[in-house]
């Protein structure tokens, strides 16, 4: 993958995604055909050249450390080959993921200002980098996430631990994703602002807010006033985002 064109790796990688997405049901571990003598002298299986009683069809698969094994019905047989045949290919489809995010980002060059933001662009110019900087960084995210799902399911860890791995990576990213956007606003709006109770507030600095979230705590970084004749500080930032408390300028 090494030296191809960066726009030829984006495709790859969308191929790759849409791949993984239809994989469907899946199964780690094996289907062994076994024979086996039941021990009876009188019995056909004694014989040298009898294989035995059989065959049966085993599913086994590596869980908490420890071998499984069962016993599969004939007509469970085919559905259970395809699930463990779609489980190995949903761990080589998230192998090569992996691969071609780390060469995309290879390819991809740096942006002089850091992640997302380029001197010299205007708000909504800084907003689309910022936008597909954190595209790229989600897909490059999305497709570890799952790689350490695929190698849960193939240690045996089982599809609770894999759930765990997507939903707090899931979780994780998207508080990240949160923070970054509410950081390309944190609600200057001049070194001056009208406080709302006929007073002007003079900005003082950006300071820091934790809010709670459906993603987890997330840290909100606002310009800060504080209003001279009112005695009180203000973030208009805070208003337009609902997270405003209680203490407020008052009217004097």
């Amino acid at each position: 993958m090494t030296g191809e064109p960066l726009d030829d790796l984006e495709q790859r990688r969308a191929e790759l995604y849409a791949q993984l997405a239809g994989t469907g049901d899946f199964r780690p571990g094996g289907v062994n055909e076994t024979w086996r003598r039941c021990g009876k002298p009188n019995c056909a299986c004694a014989q040298p050249d009898n294989p035995g009683h059989g065959p049966r069809y085993l599913w086994t698969r590596s869980a908490d450390g420890r071998t499984r094994t069962r016993q599969l019905a004939a007509a469970e047989l085919d559905k259970v080959r395809r699930e463990v045949a779609a489980y190995k290919q949903f761990v080589a489809v998230s192998e090569q993921i992996v691969q071609v995010n780390e060469a995309i980002c290879e390819a991809r060059p740096a942006s002089p200002a850091g992640p997302g933001v380029q001197a010299g662009l205007d708000g909504d110019e800084q907003l689309g980098a910022l936008i597909t900087a954190l595209r790229e960084e989600m897909s490059a995210e999305i497709g570890r996430l799952a790689a350490e799902a695929a190698r849960s399911l193939g240690c045996g860890a089982g599809m609770e631990a894999a759930e765990t791995v997507i939903r707090a990576g899931m979780l994780k990213l998207g508080g990240g994703m949160l923070e970054r956007l509410l950081a390309a606003d944190p609600g200057y709006r001049g070194p001056r602002i009208d406080c709302g109770a006929g007073h002007q507030a003079e900005f003082i600095s950006c300071r820091d807010k934790t809010s709670d979230t459906v993603l987890g705590p997330v840290t909100i970084s606002r310009a800060w006033y504080h209003c001279a004749g009112c005695k009180h500080g203000l973030a208009p930032r805070d208003a337009e985002l609902g997270v405003a408390g209680t203490v407020e300028c008052r009217r004097g």
